[in-house]
């Protein structure tokens, strides 16, 4: 069963997957599957670039799109990986967040 690279939801009730093209299309045919939701957040983060960075083909601006993308996956894995921690950090003192 796929799930999200992300935050590992696999419902397929609740969700729908998406390939990403980790380094952009045009690019890489390096993929991950993605629900919608944080698909929508990388595309986010890619959109901030400046139009001329993410149409170009120099390898200054593919290298710049590039650690663009990954650095949204790592935004987005961080915080799951926080979250995870805080949650065992819980079951560990009983419930109590302190």
């Amino acid at each position: 069963m796929r799930k999200c690279f992300v935050c590992d939801e696999s419902d397929p009730r609740v969700m729908i997957l998406q390939e990403h093209h980790i380094f952009g299309s045009k690019y890489s045919e390096d993929k991950i599957w993605v629900c919608l939701n944080c698909h929508a957040k990388i595309t986010y983060y890619q959109n901030k670039l400046p139009m001329c960075v993410k149409k170009s083909h120099k390898k200054f601006d593919v290298s710049t799109f590039a650690i663009c993308s990954i650095g949204a996956l790592l935004i987005l894995l961080g915080r799951q990986h926080i979250n995870i921690a805080n949650s065992r950090a819980e079951q560990r003192n009983g419930g109590r967040k302190k």
